[in-house]
């Protein structure tokens, strides 16, 4: 939830929302909160589909640079978490 010293971001199921259900990010900057609607969709179809456009291009240099950022920012929320790395 942790993005910064300043910053948080919220939001329920963010990988298993219902392809037809809209997902709300809740974002606290400072001593002000806001909400955005993200749009309804399929992440796993959207995520599936460039996975196959990758391997008909032979370049998935995205999925290893989209892995690796993932990497980070779990580190980082582990770290503002005080939780040790596995």
């Amino acid at each position: 939830d942790l993005v910064s010293p300043n910053v948080g971001v919220q939001m329920d199921r963010i990988f298993t929302t219902a392809p037809q259900a809209v997902n709300v990010l809740r974002v606290h900057r400072a001593d002000e909160g806001s909400e955005l609607a993200g749009p309804a969709g399929d992440a796993f179809a959207e995520f599936l589909a460039h996975v196959f456009q990758s391997i008909d291009r032979d370049d998935w240099s995205s999925l290893t640079r989209d892995l690796h950022s993932d990497a980070r920012v779990l580190q980082r929320l582990r770290d503002s978490a005080g939780l040790s790395t596995p």
